[in-house]
């Protein structure tokens, strides 16, 4: 029998191949090994999945400093856990679009700023551009922690793993959120979104104060560097945002003018 992954050569009672590690499949696919499969991948309780969204909550430094040091096989690797959370972030877009499909509401203060016309086509530009956006913020994120936190002399690209991490789990919470919010009070969405920026930030602080090395008292200073440089990123990605709708079609300057 050969791995038909790699064709090592395996022995008939090898579950697993000795070279790749790649499982040995011997039966068809059949509607149960497919559930069982699905469940065992997440949830387990002792799979890496649930362990990480556990662990992210209780302890993020060990599942981040494990990874860059690392320890590979007890939690999920940040690629893997990303592509999870925004699968979810899929199919929570996919009920936004059935829960406003006039568009979502973005004039709560009653200003007079956005029309009807403008709110549906702001609102299906961020449907379509959702996971794109929440993605750009894992840069972002990454250099203003890098810049303002000393971290075991972590590089850029291991405080891009931190928040690639951390966005991921932060995109969980907000699938929960959003679907428990639209279920019970769907007017109450445009605030969420607005939260769901405070979230991110106290979330981001969170982990950045559970990695880092430095010692008591030195927080506070780097939490407001921290402050100040993600305001002028959130700036800059929200000029890049009016600009991309602005390309598109979505908005215009007349479309800021209340009437």
């Amino acid at each position: 029998m050969e791995c038909k992954n790699c064709n090592l050569t395996l022995e008939d009672n090898h579950n697993f191949c000795t070279d790749c590690g790649a499982k040995v499949i011997r039966n068809r696919i059949t509607t149960n090994n497919l559930w069982y499969d699905f469940t065992e991948q997440f949830f387990n309780l002792d799979n890496t999945f649930l362990l990480t969204f556990k662990h992210l909550f209780t302890k993020p430094e060990t599942v981040i400093g494990g990874y860059i040091d690392g320890v590979r096989k007890k939690y999920m690797n940040p690629i893997s856990y990303l592509t999870v959370a925004l699968t979810l972030t899929g199919l929570m877009v996919f009920f936004l679009k059935r829960t406003f499909p006039e568009g979502i509401d973005f004039d709560i203060f009653k200003t007079g700023i956005y029309s009807p016309e403008t709110s549906k086509k702001m609102t299906d530009f961020l449907f379509a551009f959702y996971s794109i956006l929440y993605i750009l913020y894992i840069p972002i994120l990454a250099a203003c922690g890098w810049l303002s936190f000393k971290n075991k002399n972590y590089y850029y690209s291991e405080f891009i793993v931190s928040f690639i991490y951390s966005q991921a789990q932060l995109s969980f919470i907000s699938v929960f959120t959003t679907l428990l919010t639209i279920s019970i009070a769907p007017s109450l969405y445009t605030l969420l979104s607005m939260l769901s920026l405070l979230i991110m930030i106290s979330y981001s602080l969170y982990v950045m104060k559970r990695i880092s090395d430095q010692k008591k008292g030195e927080f506070l200073p780097s939490a407001l560097i921290f402050l100040v440089m993600f305001g002028f990123g959130f700036f800059i990605l929200s000029i890049l945002q009016f600009i991309l709708m602005y390309m598109y079609g979505v908005i215009s300057f007349e479309a800021f003018i209340p009437k």
